[in-house]
């Protein structure tokens, strides 16, 4: 697989995005942590970044999802209520549990794991989606994440 073709994508982009929008947050919050100020600012700038993305997007920490968007909700036919702070496995066909936390464990380790993978998401009406992911390893609140960006699989037929 062409890196270079991954990240010039407008995944690579998001990507980069987050990376600078993270860097930033975190700057906020050494000054906020020194000055005692509240943290309203830097989860004002993660709301406004999650509802501008177009893209299905979450980010996973500790083997839950701690922040996700709209578009996983309508994907999902879940409420912003029901996906965070629940383990990620609880959303993925059981076939797949296995392989993604290994893929989850590895990444957050350091190890190699792919970026961009095909897997089965279930649906709340108990249907299976088929959809690609696209991750990368972020900080969020000074601990390793994963972001991900999900789409549904055009390759497959959604069951």
């Amino acid at each position: 697989m062409d890196i270079d073709k991954i990240f010039s994508d407008k995944y690579g982009k998001d990507l980069m995005e987050l990376h600078k929008l993270i860097v930033e947050l975190e700057q906020i919050e050494i000054v906020r942590q020194r000055s005692g100020m509240p943290s309203w600012k830097s989860e004002k700038k993660y709301q406004d970044f999650f509802s501008r993305i177009e893209d299905a997007v979450a980010i996973v920490q500790d083997g839950k999802i701690v922040r996700a968007n709209e578009h996983i909700a309508k994907m999902t036919d879940r409420t912003l209520e029901e996906i965070i702070g629940t383990s990620f496995s609880e959303f993925v066909h059981p076939s797949e549990i296995a392989r993604l936390k290994k893929h989850y464990d590895s990444r957050i380790a350091g190890s190699e794991a792919p970026i961009v993978y095909k897997t089965v998401v279930k649906h709340k009406n108990g249907s299976n989606l088929h959809v690609k992911v696209k991750v990368g390893v972020i900080t969020y609140r000074n601990e390793p994440a994963i972001f991900v960006i999900v789409e549904k699989d055009p390759d497959e037929e959604n069951t």
